[in-house]
């Protein structure tokens, strides 16, 4: 999901995530989103919701960001950095430090699954 943005503005961006039979054993796997902003000629800037390897019920993770002078692009994307299992997202929601609110409802569910037999 792609937002334009201002310089100089923050923002609370949420999530709902849900996890099940997650396999994830590394340092930084897990499930979880992104915030990644963009701007002319300056360097991707990536904030991260925590990724935890186990959330059996649906959490809300939040993440507070500040929007630098020159970045005109915000998307907001998911994690599934695991080695099965399945992961759901649901809920993005952008609430702006002036009162403005965007949200973004998945309507019909949408589900990743990863299977050890996958093949290219």
């Amino acid at each position: 999901t792609q937002f334009n943005v201002s310089g100089g503005l923050s923002c609370t961006v949420s999530m709902y995530v849900k996890g099940e039979n997650i396999q994830a054993k590394g340092k930084h796997q897990g499930i979880g989103f992104y915030v990644a902003l963009f701007g002319k000629k300056k360097p991707t800037k990536f904030i991260f919701s925590e990724r935890p390897k186990e959330v059996p019920e649906w959490t809300k993770f939040s993440v507070d960001v500040k929007i630098p002078e020159g970045y005109t692009r915000m998307n907001v994307g998911t994690i599934a950095y695991i080695n099965g299992g399945d992961a759901y997202f649901d809920d993005i929601d952008v609430s702006l430090n002036d009162g403005t609110k965007f949200s973004y409802v998945v309507k019909k569910p949408e589900k990743l699954t990863l299977k050890k037999d996958c093949k290219k």
